[in-house]
């Protein structure tokens, strides 16, 4: 569908009162697809979805990588900012993209924040005549020109030993990698934890809890 999918799927809405309609997407409607605004709009219970593979499936299948284990991400029509926070606790990841946040921008912005270690597999026009799979390291894709927009972008760590980080409190202020120069966190350890004592004391002095 081209311009104003607004516009289309009222249109598909309307036929489908009194005509069977029969809308042809690829892969899987219902993952990042037009299947759920259909859905929404005309009711569940009035569609019947028949899924093919996804670009996802078919992207993982052409690199060989298993993907059970693999995040899925879209910056199609999306900001990119907060890219970088939720790979801190990734190690392989999905994009759909768009003409805006193509491969080649995603590959700069992460080397903007210094997020070099991964390795990038750009597949392009998956399942027809033009299709192809490429290998990047960042700063090579940083630096790619001419990439097919319909394409998946798909980020590994290079480190294979690489885990995510554990999500525990009261862990030691030397164990967080900090931004702040010299002085390290702008408050103190002593005072991050006046707030729940504070709200505690609080709870039990109006409810007896």
């Amino acid at each position: 569908m081209k311009g104003n999918i607004t516009e289309a799927i009222e249109r598909i809405a309307d036929l489908a009162c009194e005509h069977s309609v029969c809308v042809l997407a690829s892969g899987d409607p219902l993952f990042f697809g037009i299947g759920s605004l259909i859905s929404k709009k005309i009711g569940p219970e009035h569609v019947d979805f028949i899924p093919a593979p996804s670009t996802i499936q078919q992207a993982f299948a052409r690199v060989g990588v298993h993907w059970d284990d693999a995040k899925i991400l879209s910056l199609h029509g999306r900001p990119i900012e907060g890219l970088v926070t939720k790979l801190q606790s990734l190690h392989k990841i999905a994009l759909f993209t768009d003409e805006f946040n193509c491969p080649k921008t995603i590959a700069s912005y992460l080397l903007s924040f210094e997020e070099s270690e991964w390795t990038a597999f750009v597949c392009e026009d998956l399942g027809n005549k033009k299709e192809k799979v490429r290998k990047f390291d960042l700063k090579s894709l940083s630096e790619e020109e001419g990439i097919n927009p319909l394409n998946v972008l798909i980020l590994i760590r290079n480190d294979t030993s690489w885990r995510s980080p554990p999500i525990v409190p009261n862990v030691p202020e030397e164990h967080y990698t900090k931004r702040t120069p010299k002085n390290g966190l702008i408050t103190k350890k002593k005072f991050e934890f006046f707030p729940l004592h504070f709200w505690i004391s609080a709870m039990i002095a109006l409810f007896g809890i």
